[in-house]
């Protein structure tokens, strides 16, 4: 909001004893009985053990939370457990009624808000307990930890401070996340639903994180401070204050020009607007809403509401957008949980395979070095030796808690890559190496059950590995799309070998059929997704850069330039996006360590070249015209562009290879031969 660019300097000038306020009814004169139903005295009990963290420690935790759903090291699992106090001293807080911190609100806009910082650190510290929680198998523990998450966002709320609402936004959004994470690991149940439920419907339904209070509060408090202050009857002080104001406001001549009449009018026309803005607020049609208040704005641009509404009112959309945001968000969430509460929704249903695939992941680091070299040397076209099958048999422990992982992964209706992906992962995913060894994996499995004579057990690691890679080709990433379509041929050529050597029986080629099916025909390997979604996340990351008066038309130029850019060249674009963005070295976004086995499509030239042209594009950027900026023809060399192209032809083939086998035809097609 514009007032709170007011310097500190004009601030402390005009600061003063707001005694109206300490008077107000409501949160702020809570009484001072028995602190023990407060839930700030647990919550300081809390800040107290807090401190004795120091901030390495706090950042090993932080990793750890931010890294999505992985098991904690042992350094990070002690961490956890000697924050039971905090977490102890959080879950007594969460229950109690009401949050009074005590704040002192005659501080007007000098008011420190020292404890915002801590409640977002013990929200984090609660996050990091739930995901180990998570991971050890204690859903009811991992849920009451989130229930309290809920409930502390809930209580940031009570400050009714604009930027407590924003913190009190961000806690609900690690305490979502959190839900949602149990959902994706199957964690939950009615039972734990309904203790999510009850948390989830503290909030007020209407403006859950109390925006419109906050705002309206601050409008008070700014009211009551000129009219304190402006209307005294010390001359000097007051022209002193006006000037200030004109200063800030860039409104010199006109602030300069008001009596103390014409003061007081202004305040109550910008009184009057606040009212309208309220009652325009509690609409129930959003877009009704936002059409009136987007009036509003252009009135206020024209100053029909006074000179006071101009340097006070705040972003009057984007502080609706973000209620509404918050509003349907947590509707959403309720109505989810109603559902499951009510019989409605089965969890089940919920769960997301790509928690398996990326417990898969971590289970191929304890692969046996005879599957590791048998992968490394794999040609699903030959058939292993006796010798290898018999090394790969008698050291397959490992190897079968990968391969049970990624089969159980695939036999699920949901697959969200996206829940616990970090910034970093939006060109490169660290788990796209992982998924092309679990392509590998399963095709090899599928050779050596074949050897054995197993042709229904090949049959089904194949069909594990094309629902894998239904799966995966919706992740709306062009690299994931990439290994797709490598995963998905390699699947093919591998049954299609297989069965010109033993042939599979009929439900084993049925099971097959279904499988392949899972694969759209109408965007294969997921391509035309991927690249639209590349293009929206490149849109949105870029659009800061230059003028903030001209993003619109900023946004809508970029875009229409990236819709010119094929696969190559929005990879490349990307790759200059992780330099600028994330302050890497050259060659960086290639040379990660989940990214050396995809070299075939990240060349490491064109990345080199990328970090190079990575400043001039910045440069362009800066200035709003990042749409000047001339891809190099050899971006092509990637090979995405020729990959998207062909992929209907290379998916085709499968299918109808699958068609043939379905219905049981004598002749050998060549899935991955065609």
């Amino acid at each position: 909001m514009r007032l709170h660019t007011l310097s500190r300097s004009f601030v402390h000038s005009i600061a003063a004893v707001l005694l109206l306020l300490v008077a107000l009814p409501g949160p702020f004169a809570r009484a001072q009985g028995d602190q023990s139903r407060n839930a700030a005295a647990w919550y300081q009990r809390a800040f107290a053990e807090l401190e004795r963290f120091t901030p390495e420690e706090m950042e090993l935790i932080e990793q750890y939370r931010s890294g999505g759903a992985t098991a904690p090291s042992p350094e990070v699992r002690a961490l956890i457990n000697r924050a039971a106090p905090i977490i102890d001293n959080a879950l007594r807080a969460s229950a109690q009624g009401y949050s009074d911190f005590g704040l002192d609100y005659s501080q007007g806009f000098d008011l420190l808000l020292p404890h915002l910082g801590k409640m977002r650190s013990i929200a984090r510290l609660m996050q990091a307990d739930s995901m180990m929680r998570l991971g050890d198998g204690d859903g009811a523990g991992a849920a009451e930890r989130i229930a309290a998450m809920y409930r502390l966002a809930d209580h940031t709320g009570d400050d009714h401070i604009l930027i407590s609402s924003l913190v009190s936004r961000a806690v609900f959004e690690v305490a979502d996340t959190s839900a949602q994470m149990g959902f994706d690991h199957g964690a939950f149940d009615p039972a734990t639903a309904m203790v999510l439920l009850r948390s989830t419907q503290s909030f007020d339904q209407r403006d859950p994180f109390q925006m419109l209070e906050s705002i309206m509060m601050e409008q008070t408090l700014a009211v009551n401070m000129i009219r304190d202050h402006f209307m005294g009857d010390d001359p000097q002080k007051r022209s002193a204050i006006l000037e200030g104001l004109a200063r800030e406001g860039g409104l010199d001549d006109e602030f300069a020009a008001l009596s103390r009449e014409s003061l007081e009018t202004e305040l109550d026309r910008y009184s009057a607007l606040m009212n309208r803005y309220a009652e325009i607020w509690a609409g129930d049609d959003p877009e009704v809403v936002r059409s009136q208040i987007k009036q509003l704005e252009e009135e206020l641009e024209r100053g029909a509401h006074g000179l006071m509404a101009q340097l006070l009112m705040p972003a009057l959309g984007r502080a609706y957008d973000l209620g509404l945001q918050s509003r349907e968000r947590l509707h959403d969430r309720i109505e989810l949980l109603e559902g499951i509460t009510q019989g409605q929704v089965d969890v089940q249903t919920l769960t997301n395979a790509a928690v398996w695939y990326r417990r898969g992941i971590e289970r191929l680091g304890d692969l046996d070095e005879s599957w590791i070299e048998a992968m490394k040397s794999f040609d699903p076209r030959g058939e292993a030796s006796s010798i290898v099958i018999e090394q790969l048999t008698h050291a397959g422990a490992a190897a079968q808690e990968a391969i049970d992982l990624f089969v159980q992964g695939s036999n699920m209706r949901r697959c969200d890559f996206s829940v616990g992906r970090n910034a970093l992962e939006s060109f490169i995913p660290t788990y796209g190496d992982g998924m092309r060894d679990a392509f590998i994996l399963l095709s090899l499995e599928a050779v050596r059950r074949a050897a054995l004579e197993d042709e229904a057990g090949a049959s089904a690691m194949l069909a594990a590995a094309f629902r894998m890679a239904g799966h995966l080709a919706d992740d709306r990433l062009l690299v994931s799309s990439l290994v797709t379509r490598d995963g998905f041929l390699l699947a093919s050529t591998t049954a299609a070998a297989i069965d010109r050597r033993r042939r599979f029986d009929e439900p084993s080629r049925q099971a097959l059929a279904a499988a392949i099916r899972r694969n759209g025909t109408s965007d294969p390997f997921g391509f035309v997704e991927a690249a639209m979604a590349t293009r929206e996340n490149i849109v949105k990351s870029i659009v800061q850069w230059g003028e903030p008066k001209e993003r619109e038309a900023r946004e809508a130029r970029l875009g229409a330039w990236l819709k010119t850019l094929d696969a190559d060249e929005l990879l490349y674009v990307q790759a200059m996006l992780d330099v600028i963005n994330f302050d890497l070295t050259p060659r960086e976004p290639f040379n990660r360590a989940d990214a050396v086995r995809l070299r075939e499509f990240l060349l490491a030239e064109t990345m080199d070249l990328a970090a190079i042209d990575a400043p001039a594009f910045a440069e362009l950027l800066r200035a709003g015209r990042g749409d000047e900026f001339a891809i190099p023809e050899t971006a092509q060399i990637i090979g995405a562009a020729a990959r998207m192209a062909g992929a209907r032809r290379d998916q085709w083939a499968t299918i109808a290879w699958a068609q043939e086998r379905e219905g049981g035809e004598a002749e050998s097609g060549a899935a991955g031969d065609k």
